[in-house]
């Protein structure tokens, strides 16, 4: 019996929730998206009872009214044989359970769709055992708690002499045996000094219950036994998970293990240990739901076993549209080609794909210098792909994953790839006299592989170029790498794309952008450092810090002194440290006053 489908609506910060968890689910997501609350909504659904004085801090923050209702409901791939026979289910039959509570604490509770009694939900919540770990440190806080709770839960389901209830029973027997004996002597002067009939001992207090908080764990090593809290964290978790999972097998019933944070506190190594003890927990009459913000256990996982989440403009916790389109090995191959894995763009509140190492520290110092707090404290992580086709294939790929992301591209993304190499309006006497020399240069081009080399690639296109100059060439924002983009993704209607070849053919960027944002795009004017080199002012900043960097040897010629600039600029992709440097410089001295990046920078915090 496995959880197939979950629904929940207003419960904390989940307003309305649908996901389809696998036998593992790996409930993973950026920090307050509400990992924790669909592992509560879980154990809420299978609460015996409800406190009404309890049930208002369950509710939603956008729920209100005395008639508020929390709804969860749980669609299950067939019941367990116990689940069958307490509840007449034929067995291999998917059934739903749902149950509603209102403000007041009253509960509506329906089993495969048929109103079901206090007495029938019983029926069924006595064939579910909700084993909930709250995130494992170590047994000093109180990492066995939830074992002995699991333990004493179990002891109380058993039934004869060994059940809770006899075995209490025996304990407080005993005690008030051996304490008439204790005081058996005192028995005279109890009657003739305090005028009493007799003494005896009031057992009534005791039970398991106060005894198996005393409950620990020894390790045998070498023949010497000593306190599991020896041995380090990591340890002591595996220890205890298996424990779990040692519970859940002799239980004989539907076990659903709810697993805050098991990667709390531990070494990476530890946690391949950690994800096998979780997976063998799994079983055809057990699931598990663990929460996760560690790439390093999710990776232990495939992909289709996570369930990511989101907090929407809101804040309520919503899942993720996942499109997976490949199998798990070869998404994770194509990730790693950006020197990614696919469980770091899930636990990241926004992706930044850039087209290189250059703009990733500009973009970093941009946010840093506007809002006072690093990328890493917005929860952003900034990705050069390595040119603009691959910002497009990373954007697609993150798309695929459901991350959150924007993909910023140059203004020359707008270009059409197929831009011509040779001048314009060439006479047909310098048409003839090109192709002559190509032809020259062709049969004196070493060919030293089957595939043709770059030089035989460069002169194979000018050949083409030149004998198509009977039609002139038309540039297409088609076959540019932003028009590609946008027609591989499919998010912009047509007329929008319309407006935007509009505005692109006249260079107007500001208009467009909003249109790119729907399409989760932002779009230099230009070059990402022209808006370092803006004025007249900003190039002798740049130029002085460069020069004292010795990344320029002394003043560049006023003739060429943009595209030098901008050229040094744009080589310390290894020198960081430099370009931050002159970023900080610029912004002191207000001479970062164009480019839109503020807009830039709002829209990644947002």
């Amino acid at each position: 019996m496995h959880i197939t489908k979950l629904e929940i609506s207003n419960f904390r910060s989940i307003y309305s929730f649908e996901g389809d968890p696998s036998q593992s689910a790996i409930i993973c997501g950026p920090n307050s998206c509400g990992k924790s609350n669909i592992l509560r909504a879980l154990k809420f659904a299978f609460l015996p009872s409800f406190s009404a004085d309890r049930m208002a801090s369950n509710f939603c923050t956008s729920t209100a009214g005395p008639n508020a209702t929390i709804s969860v409901t749980i669609s299950f791939d067939q019941p367990t044989a116990g689940i069958s026979a307490a509840l007449a289910i034929p067995n291999g039959t998917p059934f739903t359970y749902r149950i509603k509570v209102k403000r007041n604490g009253t509960v509506t509770c329906h089993i495969n769709g048929q109103l079901a009694d206090v007495a029938r939900r019983k029926l069924l919540l006595d064939e579910v055992v909700i084993v909930h770990v709250p995130p494992i440190r170590d047994l000093a806080a109180g990492g066995l708690d939830p074992f002995r709770a699991t333990l004493a839960a179990n002891i109380r389901k058993l039934r004869g002499t060994n059940s809770f209830v006899q075995l209490s029973q025996r304990v407080r027997e005993q005690v008030t045996q051996s304490g008439r004996q204790v005081l058996s002597g005192s028995q005279a002067t109890a009657r003739n000094l305090l005028r009493v009939d007799a003494l005896s001992v009031d057992a009534d207090a005791i039970g398991m219950e106060s005894i198996l908080p005393m409950a620990t764990i020894n390790v045998k090593v070498d023949g010497r036994e000593f306190s599991l809290e020896k041995l380090g964290t990591g340890h002591q978790s595996s220890v205890i998970l298996s424990l779990y999972r040692q519970l859940g097998t002799t239980i004989g019933k539907f076990v659903l293990y709810l697993f805050e944070e098991p990667d709390n506190h531990l070494h990476p190594t530890s946690l391949m240990a950690i994800a096998d003890e979780l997976k063998e927990c799994l079983s055809q009459e057990s699931q598990a739901f663990i929460t996760t913000h560690s790439p390093y256990l999710m990776n232990q996982f495939l992909t289709t076993d996570w369930l990511p989440l989101k907090a929407d403009s809101s804040r309520h916790t919503v899942a993720r549209s996942i499109q997976i389109k490949r199998g798990d090995r070869e998404l994770r191959l194509a990730m790693g080609k950006f020197g990614l894995r696919p469980a770091e763009s899930l636990l990241s509140k926004r992706i930044v794909v850039v087209e290189g190492p250059t703009d990733v520290t500009l973009i970093r110092e941009l946010v840093e210098l506007h809002s006072g707090r690093s990328p890493d404290h917005h929860d952003l992580l900034v990705v050069p792909a390595g040119g603009k086709e691959q910002v497009s294939e990373l954007c697609l790929l993150l798309e695929e994953l459901g991350a959150t992301w924007i993909g910023v591209f140059d203004w020359d993304a707008t270009e059409d790839t197929r831009k011509p190499l040779m001048k314009k309006y060439l006479s047909p006497a310098q048409v003839q006299a090109i192709t002559d020399a190509l032809a020259t240069i062709a049969g004196h081009v070493q060919a030293t592989t089957q595939k043709q080399t770059k030089a035989q690639k460069l002169i194979a296109g000018l050949q083409n170029e030149v004998a198509r100059t009977a039609t002139p060439f038309e540039p297409s924002f088609d076959d540019s790498i932003l028009g590609k983009h946008l027609a591989r993704s499919g998010v912009l209607s047509g007329t929008e794309i319309a407006t935007l070849k509009q505005l692109f053919s006249r260079s107007v960027i500001r208009a467009a952008r909003p249109i790119l944002a729907k399409a989760n795009l932002w779009l230099w004017s230009g070059a990402p450092e022209d808006i370092l080199l803006s004025s007249a002012e900003a190039q002798t900043l740049v130029e002085q810090k460069l020069i004292h960097h010795k990344v320029l040897a002394g003043p560049v010629q006023s003739a060429n002194r943009t595209p030098t600039l901008s050229n040094a600029l744009h080589g310390l992709a290894h020198q960081p440290e430099v370009l931050q440097d002159v970023v900080r410089e610029l912004h002191a001295a207000n001479a970062l006053r164009s480019g839109g990046w503020r807009d830039l920078v709002k829209a990644l915090i947002a």
